[in-house]
């Protein structure tokens, strides 16, 4: 029995340098840093390696069940999203003012269940601006059944697309990623707004073609800008970490929020992978995930100054 405890422990240590190698390799690898970024998995697997560090003991092994100990401690402490944990929807700034220009994301979802839930939130949003992901399928009418509310609208391949009270000067889509964007005028400046379905790191080299060529798009403009749309990229990696510095100087406003999954495989969201970047001369009044609306996705709000 002896034997077998030692063998418990031995494996427990393994498995915490080993959780805490593959942490680490996110910095390197896009695949490994969807270990930082799925944070329920990370911590997880620190609480149940602490688990069996404190109750088998194997005092041959004290120095490696210390040094296991503080790498299972570490990935629970790096892993646990502290700003979603305290942020119930989000909020930033300040609600006393109305805002001079609000902004919505949804991914849809091509296999919505309740679009009618989808169009009537969007209604009452009050957004200048809704950038939408996945359109098609069973959202493919939903462009549509908003037209009245919001009558231009713009139309990229692969479902991206972008609605607005406002009239567009230009308009353009992305031969490199998906991703549409146009520029309107907002009290008398000019803003270009873009919306983005960034590919899954799953498929690292299309996640990196897709990051690659936004970057170098938002690199090329001038002006206000605001970017916003599916990340498929959540807080607490190094790809969320990349992904700030190569939009700088536009300013990530969504912390943590959490906006997947929605409606299905957890009671709540739990990753943060819908987000906006604006640039700085806006100020946030407000940042708040809507609820469930037939997607596995919450919409976000954005209210600027």
């Amino acid at each position: 029995m002896s034997l077998m405890l030692a063998l418990i422990v031995l494996l427990a240590i393994a498995a915490a340098f080993g959780a805490a190698g593959l942490a680490l390799a996110g910095a390197v690898s896009i695949r490994a840093d969807i270990f930082n970024i799925a944070w329920p998995l990370k911590v997880l697997a620190g609480l149940a390696i602490l688990a069996v560090l404190l109750l088998v003991r194997a005092p041959a092994q004290r120095v490696g069940r210390l040094a296991a100990t503080a790498c299972a401690g570490g990935l629970v402490v790096t892993g646990v999203p502290w700003p979603m944990l305290a942020s119930h929807g989000g909020l930033t700034g300040t609600e006393q003012a109305a805002p001079d220009f609000t902004v919505v994301t949804f991914n849809a979802w091509a296999s919505n269940s309740d679009l009618d839930s989808a169009e009537r939130w969007l209604r009452a949003a009050g957004a200048d601006v809704i950038a939408l992901q996945e359109i098609g399928l069973n959202t493919s009418e939903l462009p549509q059944r908003l037209i009245d509310a919001y009558p231009f609208q713009h139309r990229c391949r692969w479902g991206v697309r972008l609605v607005s009270t406002h009239p567009f000067s230009l308009t353009g889509c992305s031969d490199q990623l998906l991703a549409a964007w146009a520029r309107l005028v907002i009290d008398g400046r000019e803003v270009t707004v873009t919306s983005v379905h960034l590919a899954r790191p799953l498929s690292p080299s299309w996640y990196r073609g897709h990051s690659d060529a936004l970057a170098d798009l938002m690199a090329s403009r001038s002006g206000l800008q605001v970017v916003m749309g599916d990340f498929n990229t959540g807080e607490g990696g190094f790809l969320m970490a990349r992904q700030d510095n190569r939009l700088s100087p536009l300013i990530r406003v969504t912390r943590g929020l959490r906006t997947w999954p929605s409606g299905r495989l957890s009671p709540a969201p739990l990753l943060g992978i819908d987000h906006v970047w604006a640039s700085e001369d806006f100020a946030v009044r407000s940042v708040m995930t809507g609820p469930h609306i037939g997607s596995d996705y919450r919409p976000v709000r954005v209210d600027f100054a």
